[in-house]
């Protein structure tokens, strides 16, 4: 026999539960979505135990309605902007910040981007260009890197001179 056929017991209450397909609601603050589930149900007290790809669409959902409610994007949406700007997650994460495993956490949604992450990829995304003015400083600030010697030379210089008429 299969899994599915035998029963389970139900943790919370210890009756006999059922393999089947039910709607639930799935609920974040003051918004809810239905969605239909196939899952281990108690016929009892009506506790469902989720299983693999159940317990990822049930996420999926939650993480939808979390973006929605919060107004930020989707782990789809982030994932459809960083490809639509032909960046790799950790170019996104290094270019846009958030650290470097930022949009691996934001695509996986385990960790919805802020507001203001959200609003930066909304704006590159209708205005992509933008995206070589966010590229410029990055390539100001490793060339000031790579010549601190010359820096450090040109201080010296102005501090060993003499003052005229001494």
């Amino acid at each position: 026999m299969t899994k599915h056929k035998q029963g389970k017991r139900c943790t919370e209450c210890g009756s006999v539960m059922r393999w089947e397909t039910r709607p639930d609601e799935v609920r974040y603050h003051d918004r809810a979505r239905t969605v239909a589930l196939t899952a281990w149900w108690c016929a009892a007290c009506g506790e469902a135990v989720l299983e693999g790809p159940e317990a990822m669409e049930r996420d999926r959902v939650f993480q939808e309605l979390r973006a929605e409610v919060d107004g930020v994007l989707s782990p789809a949406q982030v994932r459809a902007a960083r490809e639509s700007l032909r960046l790799s997650a950790a170019q996104a994460a290094k270019l846009l910040g958030g650290g470097a495993k930022a949009f691996y956490k934001y695509e996986r949604g385990e960790t919805p981007p802020s507001v203001a992450m959200s609003n930066l990829l909304r704006l590159l995304m209708r205005h992509p260009e933008l995206l070589k003015e966010l590229e410029a400083p990055a390539r100001i600030i490793r060339a000031r890197r790579t010549r601190p010697a010359a820096r450090i030379a040109v201080a010296r210089a102005s501090v060993s001179r003499k003052p005229p008429g001494s």
